[in-house]
C-alpha cells in the first residue's frame, strides 16, 4: 500500500514491514500504519527499463517498488 500525504508519497505499506515489526513486537495493532510502514520508498518512473528495474530492487534488498507516472 503506498502511503500518500497532500499528494507526495511518504511511505509504502506491505507484508514484509507487518511481518518484521510483528516479530520484534516494536509497535502494537493499535499503533498507526505511520509506525508500521516503510517511510520515503525508492521511486522509479514508469518508462524505467526492466533492467533498471530489478538492479534497484536487488540493490536496494527489497521486493516492491513504487512507480510513478
Amino acid at each position: 500500500i503506498i502511503v500518500v500525504e497532500d499528494d507526495k508519497i511518504r511511505g509504502i505499506f506491505t507484508e514484509r514491514d507487518f511481518l518484521k515489526k510483528l516479530a520484534k513486537q516494536e509497535v502494537s495493532l493499535e499503533s498507526p500504519v505511520e509506525a508500521w510502514m516503510t517511510p520515503f520508498p525508492v521511486s522509479i518512473s514508469q518508462d524505467t527499463s526492466m533492467l533498471k528495474v530489478i538492479a534497484a530492487m536487488r540493490l536496494g534488498k527489497f521486493r516492491h517498488l513504487v512507480i510513478t507516472k
